[in-house]
């Protein structure tokens, strides 16, 4: 577990310089590239077992259904999508963290590490398949549970300065926090910007003129699932990387 967590540490100080540096230039941009190779590497293997297991579970060898499924070139596309989502999503997110969110996904670290080694430890899982499912399995737990802590924790924080009554002025005020030297980076931080804007301005109350509670409801939803998916990211990462680092001692070792 030492080791895990040494690998994990050294994947997160990534992403801290990645926060400290994407306003530099588009020469930042390689630790996402690095982040996107790490998690597509993880989906790839994991889309791949999975849809083999299924195919020759229900369908036979001879069949178009079996070859669709277990087609390359369809496993890595919708690798490279799913990859794509969760590295900007992570990417983005990291860009708006604050202090306390850095010491949050800090402390996921310890618990995801955890979670990964108890699940492994079970008997109840085919080993042939094990490791990628066990890695989804508890990304996936994990980041339910610390997005609903992310979620409630932030909605008791003091709310940003720049949101005010006026919808319009608050998203303006947004788009201009986070720039960078970088038109791509910058386009997308704006983005992301003008969303949580909007957000946190239904959410405080400023939407007291729209009486429909299931826009509000939707608000809540987007913000919850913003969370998971940024924390689903940085799992699928931290555990891709360990993984990577175990075959790589374990290839080195055999030698």
């Amino acid at each position: 577990m030492n080791r895990q967590l040494a690998i994990a540490t050294i994947a997160y100080l990534l992403l801290c310089i990645w926060s400290a540096s994407y306003f530099l230039s588009c020469i930042s941009l390689v630790i996402p590239l690095f982040v996107f190779t790490v998690i597509f590497k993880n989906s790839y293997i994991l889309k791949k077992k999975i849809k083999i297991c299924t195919a020759k579970c229900l369908f036979k060898e001879s069949s178009w259904i079996y070859n669709l499924l277990t087609k390359k070139l369809i496993i890595i596309i919708s690798s490279i999508f799913i990859s794509l989502i969760l590295t900007i999503s992570l990417s983005l997110a990291i860009i708006h963290f604050t202090i306390f969110d850095f010491i949050i996904f800090g402390l996921d670290i310890i618990f995801l590490i955890f979670l990964y080694n108890k699940i492994l430890s079970s008997q109840i899982i085919n080993d042939n398949i094990k490791l990628p499912i066990v890695q989804n399995s508890a990304s996936w737990i994990n980041s339910i549970i610390f997005a609903f802590l992310l979620t409630i924790i932030s909605f008791n924080q003091t709310p940003p300065k720049y949101i005010d009554i006026n919808l319009e002025n608050s998203v303006k005020k947004a788009s201009v926090l986070t720039q960078s030297n970088c038109e791509v980076i910058n386009y997308g931080s704006r983005i992301v910007s003008e969303v949580s804007a909007t957000k946190w301005w239904f959410m405080l109350g400023y939407s007291n003129k729209i009486k429909n509670n299931y826009i509000k409801i939707l608000v809540w939803f987007v913000f919850l699932f913003g969370n998971y998916l940024a924390i689903f990211a940085f799992s699928r990462y931290i555990l891709g990387l360990i993984e990577f680092s175990t075959n790589l001692k374990g290839n080195n070792e055999s030698k």
